[in-house]
């Protein structure tokens, strides 16, 4: 089974690209392709302790994706109605991929904090935080990608 080498390389690298397509689940798929890998091998080079490792730096992006967004916001001083925009824009912007993965929550928190009253001014900067949050999160998880794929590379 190791014959196909690449053909788990070639899926890690896809799972890559999902870092940056919200289309492509990313780390999951990386995580996929290693366990394959292990499985196909018996765990001779990925053992269970390196497997439980990469399953829990799949956990830990997961974690990062769904709060680095609400915590940027929430330090920008998001209101509740912000919140449940960002929520719902980005639960609505999941049906039009992949621009509306982008699009949905941004309208959303902007719509939301319209309803709440709140100046112009002051949406801008809670879009900044969102924004900020999200460029976090988004580099935490490259850097976890890139990490599992490197350590892939490294012990095999």
């Amino acid at each position: 089974m190791v014959d196909y080498y690449w053909a788990y390389v070639l899926v890690m690298i896809l799972g890559l690209l999902g870092t940056f397509l919200p289309v492509i689940p990313g780390i999951p798929l990386i995580f996929i392709a290693i366990f394959i890998y292990a499985w196909n091998t018996n765990f001779t080079v990925i053992n269970i302790a390196w497997l439980l490792l990469f399953a829990a730096l799949t956990v830990l992006s997961w974690l990062i994706e769904y709060f680095a967004g609400i915590i940027g916001s929430k330090q920008a001083g998001v209101s509740r109605y912000g919140m449940w925009g960002l929520l719902i824009g980005g639960i609505l912007g999941f049906f039009w991929a992949p621009v509306g993965f982008l699009i949905g929550p941004v309208l959303g928190l902007l719509i939301g904090e319209i309803l709440s009253g709140k100046e112009l001014k002051q949406i801008l900067i809670t879009l900044k935080g969102a924004a900020r949050g999200f460029i976090i999160g988004f580099l935490l998880k490259l850097i976890i990608a890139l990490s599992m794929i490197g350590t892939f590379l490294w012990l095999t």
